[in-house]
């Protein structure tokens, strides 16, 4: 006669078994085909373009730090411009947009320039990032802020779901007035 294993020793095993392979527990990263960013000067883009009309009448431009997202979807272009952030005049900044099967993360980096210089004082700049391809969808959106020389960096700045087949949105990130240097961009 063979012996045989109690089953609780079986069930073990073949867990044990499942859980060896390559999975790392990690969300796969998915492909995007175009990923292109632009910067504004101090003071923002002269003209923010989304691709169409907003739902909610958003605040003043010098009123609230507002992320605007649009989504096109004859191109299946996914476009995120977060506009008046505050930082220091002087740096080298970019938008990057990653996506895995869990959501995506926008990041805005803020690096010292060359020679780790800055200023003292503060800009408004305008971070926008356009990718695709997107099918219409609800996608959880990420935006993280990443100024290199803060040990309190990179910040979670918002995180929620956005729904692509709506075509646009914003929310407010910052409702706190600028008080000092800043002007409205001419639209």
């Amino acid at each position: 006669m063979r012996p045989t294993l109690p089953a609780c020793v079986l069930t073990t095993l073949a867990i044990l078994a499942c859980g060896c392979g390559g999975d790392t527990g990690e969300p796969e990263p998915l492909t995007l085909a175009s990923v292109t960013d632009q910067v504004s000067d101090c003071g923002g883009f002269t003209r923010v373009t989304l691709q169409a009309a907003e739902p909610v009448p958003t605040p003043a431009y010098c009123d609230a730090e507002v992320l605007r997202w649009a989504y096109e979807p004859g191109t299946q272009t996914l476009t995120v411009t977060n506009t008046r952030v505050t930082l220091n005049c002087c740096g080298l900044h970019s938008m990057d947009l990653s996506c895995t099967t869990q959501g995506c993360t926008a990041t805005e980096t803020d690096a010292p320039q060359e020679g780790g210089l800055r200023c003292r004082c503060s800009c408004v700049y305008d971070f926008q990032v356009a990718a695709s391809p997107f099918a219409a969808a609800v996608i959880p959106l990420t935006l993280a802020r990443d100024v290199t020389d803060d040990v309190a960096s990179p910040a979670i700045v918002w995180s929620g779901m956005i729904d692509l087949a709506a075509g646009s949105g914003s929310v407010v990130i910052d409702a706190e007035p600028v008080p000092m240097g800043c002007e409205p961009p001419v639209i």
